[in-house]
């Protein structure tokens, strides 16, 4: 968004010398109706909301919206839009110049603000599929890892992997064996799932590009779950990536050229829960349903699958 935002910008502003520009946000609220609200603001104010509250002149970190009422987060509201310095790359400044100045004891500070961190991007991806989540009928697993078997070449016929994750707000993280399950997708499998793991990649990068970053800094914080992280959500998100240019088996193929499973399709998200629902639900893992994953609603109402361990320990 913010290639695409300076791209539009300087390509004005040297074809109309002198022309100024009016950035607006609008206002992401869906209404009763099924129409996205009216309401928005300028993007300059909410970069001087955001500027006061980290000032410590401004108690709320929210914008309301005058046009329907809801509030909404400045940083929420921000990213890809606005060039001042975002949430995460504050965050990641601050523990980068902490562990040069401050050395063994920024370790406490590193573990904080890389959860605080990692917990918001968790989060988004989270709220993204939480309203048809509530949907008995597609209510499953989101967060997993799939990639080719001993990170081979990307190819339709090759075996992969599939571990679920448990989405412990603390940390996403495998459930090992239990939802661990290996196998060579057919046609119909791949249908129903590259298009939910071409939507949540979006999500995938970030949360595995920003725990190896810390990771490097303060390694024996994190443990092997960043390793793990790294590996596995950035071979998926690689996967989702590059899927519309591999090459389709001549078994597949239909009259059209179009029957491509990687390539883009208009659907919902709900139909995308569906799909892949019906696809996970297919698979034989050794612990069943979903590797021993259990629904469990939080506190502000998403709902996220959790592990025995820590469903039994739930507190958010």
């Amino acid at each position: 968004m913010g290639i695409l935002t300076d791209s539009f910008e300087d390509t004005v502003k040297r074809l109309y010398p002198g022309m100024e520009l009016d950035r607006w946000v609008p206002c992401p609220t869906i209404t009763d109706t099924g129409k996205t609200c009216a309401g928005a603001v300028k993007l300059e104010n909410l970069e001087r909301l955001l500027e006061s509250y980290r000032a410590g002149k401004r108690k709320s970190s929210d914008w309301e919206c005058p046009e329907c009422g809801t509030e909404h987060a400045l940083e929420t509201l921000l990213v890809g839009l606005s060039r001042a310095p975002g949430h995460l790359e504050l965050a990641t400044k601050e523990i980068i110049n902490a562990v040069r100045c401050d050395g063994d004891a920024t370790r406490e500070h590193i573990h904080v603000r890389m959860n605080q961190a990692r917990l918001w991007m968790q989060d988004l991806f989270v709220s993204e599929w939480n309203l048809d989540q509530r949907n008995a009928d597609v209510n499953c697993p989101t967060v997993f890892a799939f990639y080719p078997q001993g990170g081979k070449s990307l190819l339709y016929e090759s075996e992969y992997v599939l571990q679920l994750y448990c989405m412990s707000p603390d940390g996403w993280h495998g459930v090992g064996r239990d939802g661990l399950v290996t196998f060579r997708p057919q046609k119909e499998w791949w249908n129903q799932t590259l298009g939910f793991i071409q939507k949540a990649a979006k999500w995938i990068r970030p949360v595995a590009s920003l725990v190896p970053a810390i990771g490097e800094a303060a390694g024996e914080v994190l443990g092997e779950w960043a390793a793990g992280a790294k590996n596995h959500l950035e071979l998926t998100a690689k996967l989702a990536e590059e899927w519309d240019k591999v090459e389709v088996p001549e078994a597949w193929k239909l009259v059209g050229e179009n029957d491509h499973p990687g390539r883009a399709r208009d659907w919902s998200t709900q139909d995308l829960l569906i799909n892949l629902k019906l696809a996970l639900s297919g698979l034989s893992f050794p612990v069943k349903p979903f590797g021993g994953l259990k629904e469990y609603r939080t506190r502000d109402g998403k709902i996220i699958w959790l592990c025995p361990c820590c469903h039994k320990d739930a507190k958010w």
